[in-house]
């Protein structure tokens, strides 16, 4: 600024003073952790805003650290076992620069806790498909924790949350199912602060056809006056023998389980047989003849 004097004779006399114009340092808001609990195995997020009187709104750059060690650079850091332990403190340090290179930082912090437990593999049962009456299955799930290592895993069947059987083994009967049923197989571990996880395979039920072992005549030299019953011996280790449909064909004619060969012109030494089929209430079926 330069100040010029003149007084009413003409006398005059100047004068100047400068200064410079100093930068305003830019502003960050405090950081917000997204989630603020978090856990050894905790997707987080960092978000600030950051604003310069000069340069308007400024995107902030994130660094992660853990204590003083830094593990990862941006908005997002997936936390591994390999990054953070439970009861690390976790910092998110924001910071944003100016167009002179003025910046400025702030940070917030989580405390890591204890992760649940999980599995490195998933329940699973063998075998998965072709699975019948007698059929013997096998569970197996490996449970682990970040501060206990590889966990004890114990299994419990399933139907319908109803409890068929308990431990790693079992054999499916038709006592206490049925055909069409989805057996489960309930995977549990329990880490030492208590935290349990589980983990579910299922399997589905199917149909055994029913077995004719025998078919038999009740009379095995007729005359031509006689009766003759045909007579199978069914087994279906389904135990569906309630929806079991029979049925009878005899070469002479006749659908009935027994015939009387007094109605049929029959001749000595004619041969008489009989064929037997049977179906189940799920479409298995079998035929036998004699």
């Amino acid at each position: 600024c330069t100040v010029t004097v003149i007084d009413g004779q003409g006398g005059s006399d100047t004068e100047s003073i400068s200064t410079t114009i100093q930068n305003t340092l830019p502003e960050i808001t405090e950081p917000i952790i997204s989630p603020n609990i978090a856990d050894t195995l905790s997707l987080l997020s960092c978000s600030a805003e950051g604003s310069d009187l000069n340069d308007g709104e400024i995107t902030p750059i994130y660094q992660w650290f853990n204590d003083s060690t830094l593990i990862g650079i941006g908005e997002t850091i997936q936390l591994s076992y390999s990054l953070s332990s439970p009861n690390d403190v976790v910092r998110c340090v924001a910071t944003v620069t100016d167009s002179n290179g003025d910046s400025v930082t702030d940070e917030s912090s989580v405390v890591v806790q204890d992760a649940p437990p999980y599995f490195s593999q998933e329940a699973q049962i063998s075998p998965n498909t072709g699975i019948y009456t007698g059929t013997n299955l096998v569970c197996l799930a490996i449970g682990m924790d970040s501060e206990d290592g590889i966990l004890s895993t114990s299994y419990r069947w399933e139907i319908d949350g109803a409890t068929l059987g308990i431990g790693s083994l079992l054999t499916i009967d038709a006592a206490v199912t049925d055909v069409g049923d989805m057996v489960d197989c309930v995977a549990e571990i329990v880490d030492s602060a208590g935290e349990i996880t589980t983990s579910t395979s299922s399997v589905l039920i199917e149909n055994t056809p029913p077995v004719i072992e025998s078919v038999e005549l009740s009379n095995y030299l007729p005359e031509a006056d006689d009766e003759v019953e045909c007579i199978p011996t069914i087994t279906d280790i389904d135990d569906d023998i309630a929806n079991q449909v029979v049925s009878y064909s005899w070469n002479v004619g006749g659908t009935d389980a027994t015939i009387d060969l007094s109605s049929l012109s029959l001749g000595v030494g004619d041969s008489l047989s009989c064929t037997v089929t049977v179906i189940d209430g799920q479409g298995g079926s079998d035929t036998e003849s004699i």
